[in-house]
This record gives C-alpha cells, structure tokens and sequence, in this order.
C-alpha cells in the first residue's frame, strides 16, 4: 500500500508559497517549459488573427484562372445560339477600338458606351470579383472592370478561345 505523504496528488498545505510549481504527471515544470507554453499559446492566438485581416484571393480577384477560362468557354458554348449584349456577332469591335481594350489601362471614354453588365447565368459560373469590380461584356469579351475608375485588369476573348 502506498504511503500518502508520497502521493503526487496530495493535498498542499493552505500556507504553502506560491511559486513555479505546476505538476505534469508529478513532475515540476521548469520555468523555461512554462514560458516556452505561454509563448507558444500566445503564437496560436496572434498568427490566426494577422492572417484575417489580409486580403484573401477569394475576396480579391481581378483576373481570371484556368478554372474561370474553361467555365466561360463551356458558358459560351452553351450560349452560343443567343448570347447577351456586348458578345454578339454585332458587338464586336473594329480594329481600332480593338486596340484600346488592353489589361492594366484605363477603359477609354469612346467604349464605355459598349459596356454591357455580365449575364446572371454567366455570373454563376464565375466567381464573385474584387470589391468595387465587376464583370463586364465588351466587344465579345468578358472583361474584369473596376466601376470607379474603368481600370481593365482581365479580358477574356470569347471567339479566340472557341
């Protein structure tokens, strides 16, 4: 039978002095053990934290994957026979205008007129853009346009992509 007074989880004194006594499986913690603890807790609280507040690639798109290419061209096949405003026969551009339609400029004042919001069901297949973006039909093209300032920052051709 074992003695009491050895026990490991024996009852302590009322009187007895607080000090870097923590018992793991009856052994006494060092006071480097218990620091490396509390800054590995800290460490687990902070670093989720940090990473929420940087923007994520969901929340931040402005170009378009191999994922959006291929569902927009699968989009455009099924649509092909009634497509929306800004991708019909009718509404692509000539070869000047075709020009000014670039990624990283600004959309000029002449073909701001040609811009078409994107279809609902295009919208589907996509994922949601970047806040204050938003997916546009040009000329036979998709487009990730900025509202604000009209800055193109992708463009999908349609009809290179049959």
């Amino acid at each position: 039978m074992r003695d009491r007074a050895s026990s490991p989880h024996r009852a302590k004194p009322a009187n007895a002095k607080l000090s870097w006594s923590f018992y793991a499986s009856g052994e006494q913690l060092k006071p480097k053990s218990i620091i490396a603890f509390l800054l590995l807790g800290f460490l687990f609280a902070v670093v989720p934290s940090a990473r929420s507040q940087q923007p994520t690639q969901s929340n931040d798109r402005r170009h378009f994957n191999q994922e959006d290419r291929i569902s927009m061209h699968d989009w455009y096949r099924l649509h092909r026979d009634e497509l929306p405003l800004g991708l019909r026969k009718k509404d692509r551009l000539p070869s000047d205008q075709e020009k000014q339609l670039a990624v990283n400029e600004v959309l000029p004042e002449d073909l701001r007129a040609r811009v078409h919001e994107a279809s609902s069901d295009f919208l589907g297949r996509v994922p949601p853009v970047a806040e204050g973006c938003h997916y546009v039909f040009i000329g036979g093209r998709a487009v990730v346009l900025e509202k604000k300032t009209y800055q193109v920052y992708d463009i999908y051709n349609f009809q290179t992509n049959e």
